[in-house]
């Protein structure tokens, strides 16, 4: 059982946490009464939106959702709308030295977002410690993301958006791996020529396709998605699962 530990979030939080995306697994009967009896207290799963019977059957186990993603894909040979490129805007790759103002967007642009702050039950201090370390962790190391860029805009940091070389069944492609404007940013198309610039890099090296998720309530960052040209491929329900009722 100590396999389905999330290390970080355990240490994050204080308490033994599991991140299990196997629905089949987890709606296995006698499955989540195991994990109770390894002393786990919360369980994190991701299920397709398309699995309803394994999210219903969790939501009479006792979990409840707490975000909704969506997937957007960019596939090799569809064209680039790149007409929503800014030319005020310089998109470089991000250094070292950025981190202290890639942080502090992360800390703006993430609060109160995204299933963990969902969770009333998760301290709020904690929660506000994710995103800005993982935007931090994305310049940093290679095992977070390949591939980190900004956004310049009158000499100011005004965005960024890292990318991550996957591969699935052989084949490798780009992922999106976080991502953010500054709030007086935005509406300048800054994101969009943040991602169009990731899109070029990612099919230079791995052109299969590249994705995004985004919270399906995240209505400004899915509609730049759509006017790239990016598909919603699928879709997700985050939900959790608390085990000491």
């Amino acid at each position: 059982m100590t396999d389905y530990i999330s290390q970080i979030d355990t240490r994050r939080f204080g308490f033994r946490i599991a991140r299990i995306n196997d629905a089949g697994r987890l709606t296995t009967a006698g499955f989540i009464r195991s994990l109770k009896e390894q002393g786990i207290a919360l369980i994190i799963t991701r299920v397709d939106s398309e699995n309803l019977p394994a999210i219903n059957a969790l939501e009479d186990a006792g979990f409840r959702i707490k975000d909704i993603q969506c997937t957007w894909r960019h596939t090799a040979g569809q064209p680039i709308n790149d007409q929503y490129l800014n030319p005020d805007i310089i998109i470089r790759p991000a250094i070292t030295a950025d981190i202290p103002r890639v942080v502090n967007i992360a800390q703006h642009a993430f609060d109160q977002y995204g299933h963990y702050f969902a969770d009333q039950r998760l301290d709020k201090d904690r929660c506000r410690e994710i995103y800005p370390e993982w935007a931090a962790s994305s310049i940093t190391d290679k095992k977070t993301a390949d591939q980190s860029f900004v956004a310049v805009h009158n000499e100011n940091i005004a965005g960024f958006l890292s990318i991550k070389i996957e591969e699935k069944d052989g084949v490798k492609y780009s992922a999106g791996v976080l991502g953010a404007v500054s709030e007086d940013g935005r509406g300048q198309n800054i994101f969009a020529s943040l991602v169009i610039t990731a899109l070029r890099w990612g099919q230079a090296i791995a052109p299969a396709w590249q994705e995004h998720n985004s919270l399906a309530v995240n209505y400004p960052v899915n509609r730049v998605f759509t006017k790239v040209g990016f598909r919603q491929a699928s879709s997700s329900v985050t939900l959790h699962g608390w085990l000491d009722r």
